[in-house]
């Protein structure tokens, strides 16, 4: 340095004051770069959002602690708007103060219902009903009463495409259901539909035809009874004629007189009429009075083997087929009654015939585990079920069924 010259020295100094401005000129930018590189960040943080699940009808808390990103937040429940309504399934927007800033918050409404289904799965009706009548019939049994606002249930039906009314066949009809207020939750039920003519009314109508029989009997005994009176006074005026015509035998051999038709006064004769009155009268009027007691239902009694073990009072009428008929007056535990039974060994199970709580002329089945219904289903209450189920074993179990 000391050989420097003393404008080399001032050059120096020039450079080395240069480059001092240099560097903190530098380092000036690059602290001003960072703090606008902060100030960015900060204006480019994301907003916070809070989510909560709750349970459907959940009854809301006071307060929540949600943890996010190991930060934990307090949302008091009164100030949150909207008002959370857990009545409402599904997401729901709400906004919430927390530490004096407004908070975005989520809420998940979960349904946790679960639908079950609870009515009978097999129904006999007859060929003539129509799909709307059996729909009701089976929504009948599965609709419950009085059912709380927003857990109604709305039903519809699928059926097989070879499904006919019209036809006599076994069918599986699928019962479709859903919430009302969430189609996503929902079930099915398989039914079986089994279409046939009705039995019963066919056993009605021989019925029927068996009274008129026997009414036509009585009313041709009666006939009998005064066709011989009517026989008797025939004979009689018969007698009489033959009377005249003997009577007048010689009279063609007088024509050439015509004075002797005075004859006929012998005619006045009667004295057979007493002797015919008698013998027709005694001897029809025994035959037709026997004629309709001699009814054909009871003969077959001995030879149909009727197995123990059916309940008492039950009387053994006829049997058709596969099914064996009894006639059984039985009150139930209401002012419900049956009336008459039919056990088909086919099929293995029980027919019921009687009048409901309402009045009305029922017609069920029983096999052994559960109902079916014919029409409509009858109005008896579970005390009632249970002694048509009890009846029904003994019946079931007196046949070995």
């Amino acid at each position: 340095m000391k050989n420097l010259t003393k404008k080399q020295k001032t050059i120096i100094g020039i450079a080395l004051t240069a480059l001092l401005a240099t560097v903190g000129v530098i380092a000036t930018i690059l602290s001003l770069d960072k703090g606008f590189e902060n100030a960015e960040q900060e204006e480019v943080q994301d907003p916070i959002e809070l989510n909560l699940t709750l349970d459907y009808k959940e009854d809301p808390k006071d307060e929540y602690v949600i943890n996010l990103d190991e930060n934990e937040f307090t949302v008091i429940t009164n100030e949150v708007t909207p008002e959370i309504d857990t009545s409402n399934i599904g997401e729901t927007k709400h906004t919430v103060n927390v530490n004096e800033e407004e908070i975005s918050l989520t809420v998940t409404v979960k349904d946790n219902r679960e639908l079950t289904l609870s009515g009978e799965t097999e129904f006999t009706v007859e060929t003539e009903i129509s799909k709307e009548d059996l729909e009701k019939m089976i929504l009948d049994s599965f609709t419950e009463e009085n059912v709380e606002e927003g857990n109604k249930i709305d039903f519809s039906f699928d059926y097989p495409e070879n499904f006919d009314l019209e036809k006599e066949d076994s069918y599986e009809v699928t019962l479709l259901a859903e919430f009302s207020n969430n189609p996503k939750n929902k079930t099915n039920e398989t039914i079986t539909v089994i279409v046939q003519t009705h039995e019963e009314e066919q056993e009605e109508k021989e019925d029927s035809q068996d009274d008129k029989e026997t009414s036509s009997n009585l009313n041709s005994s009666d006939s009998n009874d005064s066709g011989n009176s009517g026989s008797s006074d025939s004979n009689v005026s018969g007698n009489s004629g033959s009377s005249n015509s003997t009577a007048s035998k010689p009279a063609p051999k007088a024509e050439p007189n015509p004075a002797p038709k005075a004859e006929p006064k012998p005619a006045p004769k009667p004295e057979p009429k007493p002797a015919p009155k008698p013998e027709p009268k005694p001897a029809p009027k025994p035959e037709p009075k026997p004629a309709p007691k001699p009814e054909p239902k009871p003969a077959p009694k001995p030879e149909v083997n009727v197995p123990s073990g059916i309940p008492s009072g039950a009387t053994f009428v006829e049997k058709t087929g596969s099914e064996y008929g009894f006639l059984y007056s039985k009150k139930l535990s209401g002012s419900a009654s049956l009336s008459k039974i039919i056990v088909d060994t086919n099929y293995s199970y029980v027919a019921f015939v009687g009048v409901d709580m309402n009045g009305e002329r029922f017609i069920l089945t029983y096999n052994g585990s559960s109902f079916s219904y014919s029409f409509f289903i009858p109005d008896l209450n579970d005390e009632d079920k249970q002694q048509i189920s009890d009846i029904g074993n003994q019946f079931l179990n007196a046949y070995g069924l």
